[in-house]
């Protein structure tokens, strides 16, 4: 049980059918998305989650699916010129099961403490204490502890979409895994331009 659960976090992908992957996928998916309006921030682009309040449920399903879209389409195309029987729903689900890492660090953002924490931080900058002095101690150690688990969380949604992308393309090289770090930053920009306009 315990190899299994280890397994479940280092490579989700070579266990389960592409249904249940699917399933999970688009579970995740509708959790992420109510998450965001009812938590009010949104995926602005896939590695961007700001808060607002002024979107409603359909522009934010919309922001998330453009997020979702724009990068599977990318990651395919990449993935079909290196493998050609790379198949859209493999790409589709590696996409779909990773994003639920990008889900768990908007929980953290709607979280009230946190939202209160960083709200403190950029008044104290906007009214130039740049030392930030005026923040205590302690919340300053909570912002540092949040921005830490933020970062291992993207850290490892690249690792779940290299790991999973190399697996149904059948890539080999280390290179791939650059290139496929490269493509999601690239589509970020892209999707931020894009849902910026909707």
């Amino acid at each position: 049980m315990k190899h299994n659960i280890v397994r479940l976090f280092v490579n989700p992908f070579t266990d389960y059918s592409e249904n249940v992957m699917l399933t999970v996928g688009m579970m995740s998916f509708a959790v992420g998305g109510f998450l965001a309006y009812f938590g009010e921030f949104d995926y602005h682009g896939i590695l961007k989650i700001i808060p607002t309040n002024t979107l409603g449920l359909f522009q934010v399903f919309v922001h998330l699916f453009i997020n979702v879209l724009v990068l599977t389409l990318s990651l395919f195309s990449f993935g079909y010129f290196v493998n050609k029987k790379t198949r859209f729903i493999d790409v589709l689900n590696v996409v779909l099961v990773s994003f639920t890492v990008i889900y768990t660090m908007g929980l953290f953002s709607a979280i009230s403490f946190a939202k209160e924490l960083t709200n403190n931080v950029l008044k104290a900058i906007e009214n130039g204490d740049m030392k930030l002095s005026t923040i205590t101690p302690l919340d300053m150690f909570l912002l540092l502890l949040f921005s830490l688990i933020s970062l291992v969380l993207l850290l490892y949604f690249f690792y779940l979409i290299v790991v999973g992308l190399k697996f149904v393309i059948n890539a080999k090289k280390f290179y791939h895994g650059v290139v496929i770090v490269l493509i999601v930053l690239i589509t970020d920009v892209l999707c931020r331009f894009v849902n910026l306009r909707l």
